[in-house]
């Protein structure tokens, strides 16, 4: 595998600057991110949640009436379930 290096900047968004006179191989690359800030952890964007499937997944159950005690009482039976098991 061959190596290129360069400095450049990370933009707002989060997208990479790459410059355009730059010869790249084509093909599959592999990217490595060395930051001279932050603690080196990268935060990943996170989607929507109003786009997550399980959104939204109870609203046409007619035998759950409070959704927040529905899923409090689910919680709370496994957390019982995982207590019994120790």
């Amino acid at each position: 595998m061959q190596a290129i290096k360069f400095v450049t900047q990370v933009t707002a968004k989060g997208k990479l600057k790459i410059p355009d006179t730059m010869a790249l191989p084509k093909g599959r690359v592999e990217v490595i991110v060395l930051s001279e800030n932050g603690n080196g952890k990268l935060r990943k964007r996170r989607k929507s949640l109003r786009q997550d499937p399980f959104v939204g997944m109870w609203a046409d159950r007619e035998d759950i009436s409070d959704t927040i005690i529905f899923a409090e009482d689910l919680r709370r039976n496994l957390e019982q379930k995982h207590d019994r098991r120790r």
